[in-house]
């Protein structure tokens, strides 16, 4: 079971998650399913819990696994995109954030640049 802080971020996340007492939880994980706002369960994901400050970022993140097919995340992104304040990430926007936070230095934020934009195995080592 996720201690109260950590369950409270995905009550904070009413619609379109629900918790469910029945559904597994790791440590840092817990089952929970994604919904449209009629109420269609669209998906039943794993919200992963990264507490800052020994995250990526830093900062205290939240991470939704889905099961991949194109209509699965389409809808999943669709039902997110209707709570407040909820937004989809900048392309960058959390390794600025890792790097303003103290967690990457300049030469490993190039590398992981390098790394993403690399075409070949060569450019990739």
């Amino acid at each position: 079971e996720l201690p109260s802080p950590r369950l409270a971020v995905l009550r904070k996340l009413r619609w379109p998650l629900s918790h469910d007492a029945e559904r597994s939880s790791t440590d840092n994980g817990q089952e929970a399913a994604v919904s449209s706002r009629a109420g269609e369960l669209i998906d039943e994901v794993l919200a992963l819990w990264f507490p800052g400050p020994r995250s990526f970022t830093g900062e205290d993140t939240v991470e939704l696994h889905t099961h991949g097919s194109r209509a699965v995340v389409s809808r999943t992104l669709e039902a997110l995109g209707c709570i407040p304040g909820l937004r989809m990430a900048e392309a960058g926007e959390f390794t600025r954030q890792a790097f303003q936070n103290g967690r990457m230095e300049l030469t490993q934020v190039e590398g992981l640049a390098d790394l993403i934009n690399a075409d070949t195995d060569e450019q990739r080592r």
